[in-house]
């Protein structure tokens, strides 16, 4: 599948990174753009809130990781399931190789916020 606005559960990442899909962990931040186009880190608590996550449905959400050269994990690249109004997309620049990525919640569906279920620090190859 071809990553677009209209598909949160699928994504373009950066194919010279390995990445990691982990569940999201209270004071984790993914950086996005503020109102004055700077970068602003914000709680992945406060995306699913404003997503509407129910709390009951939160703990386990899948968040992809970027890794650094060494394998040790960076910073959050990715909140799947997430519409791009609410948590910003993974950017790559320009020049870097990308490889399309979808995450299916637990049983394959993608539909709607809910029954994330993922394997903790589960490994996904580049």
């Amino acid at each position: 599948a071809e990553p677009s606005e209209a598909d949160p559960w699928c994504a373009a990442l950066p194919a010279d990174r390995r990445v990691v899909v982990r569940p999201w962990r209270p004071g984790d931040r993914l950086v996005g753009v503020g109102p004055d186009d700077a970068p602003r880190a914000r709680r992945v608590k406060r995306y699913l809130a404003d997503a509407r996550v129910p709390r009951d449905a939160r703990a386990g959400w899948p968040v992809v990781v970027a890794c650094d050269a060494d394998g040790a994990e960076g910073p959050i690249a990715w909140i799947p399931g997430l519409p791009s109004d609410v948590a910003p997309r993974p950017m790559a620049p320009a020049d870097v190789p990308t490889t399309t990525f979808r995450c299916a919640r637990g049983g394959g569906s993608t539909d709607a916020p809910g029954d994330a279920v993922v394997p903790p620090d589960s490994q996904l190859p580049t």
